[in-house]
């Protein structure tokens, strides 16, 4: 006869390897930024952040509703919303190709429609950023906004449908790095 405790994994057990399995798969694909500080001498530091777009939504849940009022959106703005979503909609259909370009002795901006995407590129003495901003999540963030406040939770959504890459990468000339990605 078997006793008890040779008959294979405890229910203990059991609980235990499915709560791990649970964490890693929810881990897994949950949607997740990390942002990638590095400083230079003479207090060089870096330090990488990933953090899960989850615990910013529960965060932005809890902004306090007087904070948001200060946030309202004008009624000009307002009363242009649809033309405002046909311009997003046109962009996102339209070729790919170069929105604008300018060239100063000090600095180069370009500013070009590429797939899905907007990348913005500025090439200075001081510094180089480099920009990539989500047309599509920028559209849905518009398209689930009431238009009435300017609310945090929509650069979320924007994050939330964007896919995953480098969203900013700053080169400052005192060899300060940023880097924002979505994973």
């Amino acid at each position: 006869m078997i006793s008890p405790r040779q008959r294979g994994i405890s229910t203990l057990g059991s609980i235990l390897l499915a709560a791990v399995a649970g964490f890693g798969a929810a881990t897994v694909v949950m949607d997740w930024v990390i942002v990638d500080v590095q400083t230079t001498e003479p207090e060089a530091i870096h330090f990488k952040i990933p953090f899960p777009l989850v615990m910013a939504d529960i965060a932005v849940a809890f902004i306090p509703d007087e904070v948001m009022q200060d946030m309202e959106v004008p009624q000009e703005a307002r009363d242009q919303r649809e033309l405002v979503m046909a311009a997003l909609s046109s962009l996102i259909d339209a070729p790919d190709g170069a929105l604008v370009e300018v060239t100063t002795p000090d600095e180069t901006v370009s500013i070009v429609k590429k797939g899905r995407k907007i990348l913005i590129d500025v090439n200075a003495e001081d510094a180089e950023v480099h920009c990539s901003v989500p047309l599509d999540g920028i559209y849905k963030s518009f398209e689930r906004w009431d238009w009435e406040v300017f609310e945090p939770k929509m650069v979320l959504t924007a994050l939330h449908h964007t896919s995953p890459g480098v969203l900013v990468d700053v080169n400052a000339g005192d060899g300060t790095k940023v880097k924002i990605t979505k994973w």
